[in-house]
């Protein structure tokens, strides 16, 4: 499903001056896309602040939660051109939304939806 959505508009993680680039509203839940170069690597999603969750990729990000594997894009933002995009969603339609986002894009940093091999039982590559 690589189609494009015309209501979806990116726009800078951050903006030259520092600030931060999507003008969503605070305490919202949705879904959200990020975009390296132009190709959209992460999709992830919030059902208490939407612009939390996303903003942290962006961030020093310390290992919670049992040590389950963490996506920051920190140590890149001055290299590359990252975007982010927000659909803001009903709580009880971020997990099915989010879900069907990445199966359709399958994003570089996205591993949740990796068909396992027939014979091992295990993903082929993991994409990290």
């Amino acid at each position: 499903m690589k189609t494009a959505f015309p209501y979806l508009r990116f726009f800078p993680a951050y903006w030259p001056s520092g600030k931060i680039g999507h003008p969503v509203r605070r305490k919202e839940t949705g879904v959200y896309l990020i975009k390296e170069n132009n190709q959209i690597v992460y999709i992830g999603q919030s059902k208490s602040c939407v612009y939390k969750a996303c903003y942290r990729h962006f961030q020093k990000w310390v290992e919670v939660n049992g040590g389950q594997r963490r996506v920051s894009y920190k140590e890149t933002i001055d290299q590359k051109k990252y975007q982010i995009a927000i659909l803001l969603v009903e709580p009880s339609l971020v997990d099915q939304i989010e879900a069907s986002l990445i199966k359709g894009f399958t994003p570089r940093d996205n591993y949740q939806f990796i068909e396992p091999n027939p014979i091992t039982g295990r993903p082929d590559q993991i994409p990290f």
